[in-house]
């Protein structure tokens, strides 16, 4: 986009409108009753989450390969990758 901006020397043709939605994080978490851990456990409280993040990204399907949100000027076209999906459980124990 650089290039083509430069060459042409149109600065539209590398310019796009960063208008988008984005679902970053679900998280869901379910804490144990205490009733199922017993009274005379040294065990205090127990939870387990389930936690993914970048599921949901709303763009322009030309631009599926751009994640505005990583845009920077310091690289050389100024535009990223998306942002990979990421998928994540947590157990916390109290004691």
């Amino acid at each position: 986009q650089g290039y083509v901006s430069r060459m042409a020397s149109i600065p539209d043709l590398d310019i796009i409108s960063k208008t988008y939605a984005k679902l970053r994080e679900v998280s869901v978490s379910y804490a144990l009753p205490q009733s199922f851990i017993g009274a005379r456990s040294f065990v205090r409280q127990v939870s387990f989450s389930l936690v993914a993040r970048n599921l949901l990204y709303f763009f322009p399907s030309r631009y599926k390969d751009v994640d505005v949100d990583q845009y920077t000027q310091d690289s050389g076209s100024g535009l990223q990758t998306p942002t990979t999906r990421s998928y994540g459980a947590n157990l916390t124990i109290s004691f």
